[in-house]
């Protein structure tokens, strides 16, 4: 009979959420950080790549958004579209003034789940998905 540890060890080789979950089990917000998860990553030509701060949503060799364990997301939108959403309050432009090619939103909630998850949306069907950079020089 395997140990329970064994079977954890198992287990977590056979699904990538899984070892995610394992990483951020100390958040409080991990049921909702597996809902963006599994929504963004069922979309066609979407991959999710986990590390111990944060999740890529990649669409080609775009990063479309990152969510950090703490629940904030960093979105990468065209400018018309970012600027609209500034206007209608419906995200946050990151405090970094560098950083104006992306919208911001904090996951606490299930409503705060599905916000995120049409701002994922709106990014991957804008078409205009570029390289997310930690400084952008066309602000």
């Amino acid at each position: 009979m395997d140990s329970l540890d064994t079977l954890l060890f198992q287990e977590m080789q056979l699904l990538p959420a899984a070892k995610t979950a394992y990483r951020w089990s100390r958040t409080r917000l991990l049921n909702e950080i597996e809902q963006v998860m599994r929504t963004v990553a069922a979309w066609p030509g979407v991959v999710v790549h986990s590390n111990r701060d944060e999740v890529h949503f990649v669409a080609g060799e775009s990063i479309v958004g990152e969510l950090r364990w703490d629940g904030r997301l960093d979105v990468l939108v065209p400018a018309e579209l970012r600027d609209r959403l500034l206007v209608e309050a419906m995200a946050a432009s990151d405090p970094h003034p560098s950083r104006c090619d992306r919208v911001v939103w904090i996951v606490r909630t299930h409503d705060d789940v599905q916000r995120a998850i049409w701002l994922l949306r709106l990014a991957y069907g804008s078409g205009e998905v570029r390289q997310m950079q930690t400084v952008s020089s066309d602000c």
